[in-house]
């Protein structure tokens, strides 16, 4: 005999225990398959780029901090860097005249072969053969004697150049080896491997921005922009350079 209302008690307990699983399932599965928050980078993950990059700043600045103390200037004597900036200036100005005249004479070597071949096959009678020979040894003479005339006297040439031997005699001069000659050279060679990138203080001024240049603010120091042979003619007359201890011997 079927009690009143059992059927419809015995549903609603089915009901309410598959309502329950089914509730359940469904929030196990939501935390298995939420996937934004469940797979997130871990932090200390995410921390090791900006980490590195600390580390390497860090580095860079003490680096910079070392080489700036290892190059403290020194005291300089400004007689002797000022006679030898003017010296070297003037050797380099000299060995530039130099170079620009062994240049118009081999351009002109090579103008006048070119400007005989017309004259000795139209004898002057072709069209416009007497003209471009006259016309090709005017600028010939023209730019040789532009090149034989004396280099005028440019103030902020020798400005550089006593600031770049004030800066050798602080920076540089104590801490190389051999007479004052032999580190003038030894610089000369420096600067002129360096030229490409800055010259010899424009690299030690990256590597420590705090390096502290004398006359800086007048010229900036170093042969920028100069060849081998006027850069070494310079560090001959940067040889003039002592500082007044006793390894100047």
């Amino acid at each position: 005999m079927e009690v009143p209302g059992e059927g419809s008690t015995f549903r609603n307990v089915f009901y309410a225990l598959g309502y329950a699983l089914g509730e359940g399932e469904a929030r196990r599965g939501g935390r298995t398959t939420a996937p934004p928050e469940a797979h997130a980078v871990p932090s200390d993950a995410a921390a090791e780029p900006a980490t590195e990059a600390a580390a390497a700043a860090l580095g860079a600045a003490a680096g910079a901090w070392l080489i700036t103390r290892l190059f403290r200037p020194r005291r300089v004597n400004w007689p002797r860097a000022v006679a030898a900036g003017i010296a070297g200036t003037a050797l380099m100005k000299m060995a530039e005249t130099i170079e620009d005249r062994l240049r118009v004479q081999a351009s002109d070597g090579s103008r006048e072969g070119s400007a005989l071949a017309p004259a000795a096959t139209v004898d002057g009678l072709g069209p416009g053969g007497g003209t471009e020979s006259e016309g090709l040894e005017t600028q010939a003479r023209a730019s040789h004697a532009g090149a034989t005339a004396p280099l005028p006297i440019e103030p902020m040439d020798y400005a550089a150049g006593i600031a770049t031997a004030a800066a050798y005699g602080a920076i540089l001069y104590p801490r190389l080896p051999g007479s004052p000659t032999t580190r003038a050279l030894v610089f000369s060679a420096l600067e002129a491997a360096a030229s490409g990138v800055g010259g010899t203080f424009g690299v030690l001024r990256r590597v420590a921005p705090g390096l502290a240049l004398p006359l800086e603010a007048l010229a900036p120091p170093g042969l920028h922009g100069r060849g081998p042979l006027p850069t070494l003619a310079f560090g001959l007359g940067l040889g003039l350079y002592r500082d007044g201890t006793d390894d100047d011997a």
